[in-house]
């Protein structure tokens, strides 16, 4: 009975643990995507440790012959230390973006644009003296300070002491210049077509007639030969799709390509090229509203040469395509009544089996008892 009673108490702790992790809650199956169009957010955090910012370029091209070129909307650039730590630790006032959160196109502000000629830089970052932050708010609201110098000479012309540069947004041209590396992050959108996406050298030419790394409306980059462009990178993320869905897997959730690193020679360039294929996928967890995004993998081909080479461009080459099935995640837990009445009949069984044991146990040497003292054979009597 203690034996049976441990085995009993096992079984409804292992049930209770599946329960709750929900192991037996998924249901994946596949089905011909029937989406039409729309757009794909490309969500990517890369640093280039031996690059400087104003030296990378993302170039966008796909097989419809859409093409973007020096891309920046949506797109944040840190400079960086040779280690890969970045350098500016404020707070970016605006970064131009293509949609809102809920997809509405976003209205451009030129003023608070850097590169636009009607920007207005604030002169002073926010402080955490409540009433310095009041006064500032109140009295200098619209002042415009559109350089490092100018947002430095303002808190000399208040006698207050000036910020660190790494806090200020119109000192990041400066580190841009005395940085060692560049961190880009932010969202791209794509088009769902086959295409790819690059960080290269230099400035583009379009209409050239020339093809990179697969996709439609060829560009050729041009750079000077022999100039060092060490395309050594560390993807911190990338991702497809509504970064904000919550994605469920039995498997788990995997981004194949963060935390991947590439280091090239110091003395030598090289191409490299991640091929994608991204699977739309739908997730559901429970009666909530199913959500959209996107799964893929990946495989990577490089190539390093020297200088000398003319017939090969260095730089990172993302080559994607979709597939033309989606792929349904599905969790939903049974319910606490199913559960239980699981746990009654485990119960149960688990009772009546144990009984059986029990009984056969008791049965069985009885049983062989008596059939030794049927065969056992009579004794003799002796002869006198």
């Amino acid at each position: 009975s203690l034996l049976a009673a441990t085995f009993i108490l096992s079984l409804i702790m292992f049930e209770c643990y599946h329960y709750l992790v929900g192991s037996t809650a998924y249901e994946d199956f596949l089905e011909v995507d029937k989406g039409i169009g729309g757009m794909v957010p490309l969500n990517v955090n890369i640093t280039f440790p031996s690059l400087q910012c104003e030296d990378v370029n993302l170039d966008l091209m796909d097989a419809t012959g859409y093409t973007q070129t020096g891309m920046e909307t949506d797109l944040y650039k840190n400079p960086t230390d040779s280690a890969g730590n970045t350098m500016f630790k404020g707070h970016y006032n605006y970064v131009p973006h293509l949609f809102n959160p809920d997809g509405t196109p976003a209205p451009y502000e030129p003023r608070k644009d850097p590169s636009s000629s009607q920007f207005c830089g604030k002169c002073f970052i926010e402080s955490a003296d409540k009433s310095v932050q009041h006064h500032i708010d109140v009295h200098h609201k619209d002042a415009c300070c559109n350089s490092c110098e100018a947002v430095m000479a303002m808190y000399d012309k208040h006698k207050l002491p000036r910020p660190p540069k790494a806090e200020v947004e119109q000192c990041i041209h400066e580190m841009f210049k005395y940085s060692t590396g560049c961190n880009i992050q932010g969202t791209v959108y794509l088009q769902k077509v086959k295409g790819n996406f690059h960080f290269a050298p230099g400035k583009t030419l379009d209409d050239m007639g020339i093809h990179i790394g697969g996709g439609g409306g060829g560009h050729v980059h041009m750079f000077q030969r022999g100039t060092p462009f060490n395309v050594s990178h560390t993807i911190l993320h990338m991702s497809f799709g509504n970064h904000t869905v919550q994605r469920i897997n039995k498997r788990g959730v995997k981004y194949p390509l963060d935390g991947w690193k590439m280091v090239v020679d110091p003395d030598r360039m090289a191409m490299v090229k991640y091929f994608l294929k991204i699977v739309p996928t739908q997730y559901q967890v429970s009666n909530q509203m199913s959500e959209s995004s996107y799964e893929f993998s990946v495989q990577e081909h490089h190539v390093q040469f020297d200088n000398t080479v003319k017939h090969l461009t260095p730089g990172i080459f993302f080559v994607f395509d979709f597939y033309p099935i989606r792929i349904h995640h599905n969790f939903k837990r049974q319910p606490l009544s199913q559960f239980c009445v699981r746990v009654a009949c485990l119960v149960g069984g688990l009772f009546v089996v144990s009984g059986l044991l029990d009984r056969l146990l008791y049965w069985l040497p009885a049983t062989v008892a008596s059939l030794k003292a049927r065969v056992r054979p009579t004794p003799t009597p002796a002869v006198t």
